[in-house]
């Protein structure tokens, strides 16, 4: 979902879309990548230290990863950027 995320917010911005310029060659996507791995390093890091004290509800945990995953999806499909652009 962070990658669907900062995809649509730069097509949405041209300021964000500058500042996710982190290598010119490749252009904004260096950035999105970028920010989607610490955003995922940091959510795996604080999921692990909640969930090694407690039992996890899986189901819960698998519905809320379908949702992502498909927030994620919708937000990199450009035919839907362009009911907002």
């Amino acid at each position: 979902a962070a990658i669907g995320v900062l995809a649509f917010a730069s097509e949405l911005s041209p300021g964000l879309r500058g500042l996710l310029n982190f290598y010119n060659p490749v252009g904004p996507l260096s950035g999105k990548t970028t920010v989607t791995i610490i955003v995922w390093l940091v959510a795996w890091y604080g999921l692990s230290r909640i969930w090694q004290r407690e039992t996890v509800n899986m189901r819960a945990v698998n519905v809320a990863a379908l949702v992502l995953l498909g927030i994620g999806f919708l937000l990199t499909f450009p035919p839907f950027w362009y009911l907002f652009v």
